[in-house]
């Protein structure tokens, strides 16, 4: 008896113990849906297109099932900490029918070939709980009946109330959102309205066709030109997709044409597809361009459109058998088609595209212009429909491509840092500067890191536009990607991902500050911004020697509590602020979306903007 009781025992604590781990890895996900950033779950992440898919989300209410399966471990969790004796019947069906849940979505998950680490983690973790319940139910003799009214009102109790909770926070976020994107599409519709009216001389930049892709549905002069950059996988994609094919039927003024941005980086045959991306997130994505471009060459405009809506139509998803199925289905020659396929023409086809995309600054899909201006907030509700409606209101006149002249990556870039909000950076307890003391026209912030490649090339380009462009006051922060002195980062972090001295560093330039004064810190900054060799193998006798410190006093700071402090706080401000990568970037208080690209001196033109419109409103305020 005894025996068999401490056998009920550990089933019980094993039960728990599982249940903790789903509740955690749940809780996870629901922060990563709340925008902070996990590790193997960034943008375009197996996480992020899952929650984008139908499974991501409860039917008929819309509610993300992540702030579900936090609600219901937490209710099971309640449940079997606090109940005593036999688990009632009504709670294992529960279980179980949680479990059967559980293989469901990870059936889904490699159906789909998407495996989210969190996700998996809370299935398994929910599968393995499920097992022990059978395991400690599965006893010889007549189960008793037992009330379940303590267990399932403890279970239900927190189920809803945490539910609750998560379900107002979530309503709060989204409805900030929605009025962001609002705000967005209102902009980008007024400038569309003002573009269409105005005479556009046609250009050459796009070649002879002008700013378009290679087949047209509709016709070719239209008082509504939508072009989309597009991957037949993207699920917001397929969502724009759903919302313009009606609009297409109903229409005889509107032409859509799309170009492809797969983010697929290998094709087949060990040939990239697209350089851009930065691994295969979409991996069939490529593969459906080329199908979709196959088709055009093999039947022309209508085998074009008809092999797009169809990829759409699956979600970019198919096997070589629906494919054969479809191609016999059009009337187009097999053999034809694979050879267009599978030959350099689509694949150049895709190339030329993501160029085209990269010029015009695209970092996802979809991208969409109307009339050659480019609708942002397009994911505000019904936003591609309603601008359409707006801009056709106003009677443009029927153009062709040529006429549409988007802007470049550059302008993207400077209008997009623009149109941020100005908000209020947290305060830095050790905050010395390049520039000007008081006064300036411009303010940069920068939170880096001094062994990422990226923070390095943008302190550089700053310091050097600060050279040109007076009236620049440039504050940079510190954002170590090391947990030794960066508590924000993630408990475990990819090995690749370690900047192994970057804590060093950080502190280095903190106790140069401290030990020399606002001149030395400088010093020391733009030391460890030119010296990676030496952080390689940092020695402190070294680095005073170049810095002309005392080495004693240096190490003695380095060390020092105010000193960790100093670096901590940064690392603090940036967290709250809800750094997802480095470098983090503000200009005058407003966020900057992308702060570098190669060949492109963004922030070197986003301060002369931003001196700009300081000096426009201090005018405007002498003139009143």
């Amino acid at each position: 008896m005894a025996g068999r009781n401490e056998s009920a025992a550990t089933h019980r604590i094993g039960m728990i113990a599982l249940l903790a781990v789903a509740l955690l890895a749940s809780a996870m996900l629901v922060i990563q849906h709340f925008g902070a950033g996990l590790p193997g779950c960034g943008p375009r992440s197996a996480c992020d297109d899952l929650a984008a898919t139908a499974w991501g989300r409860v039917p008929g209410l819309g509610w993300p099932i992540a702030l579900v399966g936090v609600a219901w471990f937490a209710g099971l969790l309640a449940a079997w900490a606090t109940g005593r004796g036999p688990i009632p019947g009504i709670m294992r069906g529960l279980a179980l029918l949680g479990g059967a849940f559980s293989l469901i979505y990870i059936v889904v998950m490699l159906g789909l070939g998407k495996i989210c680490p969190y996700c998996l983690i809370v299935h398994l973790a929910n599968l393995g709980f499920v097992g022990l319940l059978l395991a400690a139910t599965r006893r010889p003799g007549r189960a008793r009946a037992v009330s379940p009214g303590r267990w399932l009102g403890t279970a239900g109790g927190v189920f809803v109330v945490v539910l609750g909770a998560l379900l107002l926070v979530s309503a709060g976020q989204e409805k900030g959102r929605m009025a962001a994107a609002e705000s967005e599409r209102e902009r980008s519709a007024s400038e569309i309205v003002e573009r269409s009216q105005s005479q556009q001389t046609p250009e050459e930049l796009w070649g002879e066709e002008g700013f378009r892709g290679r087949y047209v549905h509709g016709p070719e002069e239209a008082a509504i030109r939508v072009v989309m950059f597009t991957d037949y996988q993207c699920p917001d994609c397929n969502r724009i997709e759903s919302e313009i094919e009606p609009i297409l039927k109903q229409r005889d003024d509107i032409s859509l044409s799309v170009m492809h941005f797969p983010f697929c980086r290998n094709a087949d045959g060990g040939k990239i597809c697209n350089k851009y991306a930065p691994r295969d997130l979409h991996a069939n994505a490529c593969r459906a361009a080329r199908a979709a471009e196959a088709a055009g060459i093999v039947g022309g405009n209508a085998a074009f459109w008809d092999m797009h809506f169809w990829i759409f139509s699956r979600s970019g998803n198919f096997t070589q058998a629906e494919l054969d199925q479809k191609i016999g289905a059009m009337g187009l020659d097999r053999e034809d088609f694979l050879a267009a396929m599978q030959g350099d023409q689509t694949l150049s086809i895709v190339h030329q595209d993501v160029e085209r995309a990269h010029s015009l600054g695209l970092h996802y899909t979809p991208m969409i212009f109307i009339n050659g201006v480019e609708l942002k907030g397009w994911n505000a509700a019904n936003a591609l429909a309603r601008t359409i409606a707006q801009v056709a209101a106003t009677n443009p006149p029927r153009r062709s491509a040529r006429d549409d002249h988007p802007a470049p990556a550059i302008e993207k870039y400077v209008a997009d840092w623009e149109e941020q909000r100005v908000i209020r950076l947290p305060g830095d307890i050790h905050e010395i500067r390049y520039g000007q003391a008081a006064g300036p026209t411009v303010e940069v912030v920068l939170w880096g890191d001094y062994q990422e490649k990226n923070s390095i090339n943008l302190d550089r380009e700053i310091r050097a536009a600060m050279e040109t462009q007076p009236g620049v006051r440039y504050t940079f922060r510190h954002f170590p990607v090391n947990r030794d002195c960066n508590p924000t980062l993630p408990e475990r972090l990819p090995p690749e991902s370690v900047h192994d001295q970057a804590c060093w560093a950080a502190q280095l330039v903190e106790a140069a500050g401290y030990v020399g004064g606002d001149e030395a810190y400088l010093r020391a900054h733009e030391w460890a911004m030119a010296h990676q060799e030496a952080l390689a193998s940092p020695d402190v006798r070294t680095a005073a020697g170049a810095l002309g410190l005392d080495s004693g006093a240096l190490l003695e700071a380095m060390s020092s509590e105010r000193v960790r402090q100093a670096v901590e706080d940064d690392c603090q401000a940036a967290s709250r602020l809800g750094v997802r990568s480095i470098p983090l970037v503000y200009v005058n208080g407003k966020f900057v979306p992308r702060a570098a690209r190669d060949g492109l001196d963004v922030m070197t033109q986003i301060m002369k903007r931003a001196a700009e419109l300081r000096e426009t409103a201090g005018s405007d305020a002498r003139t009143e």
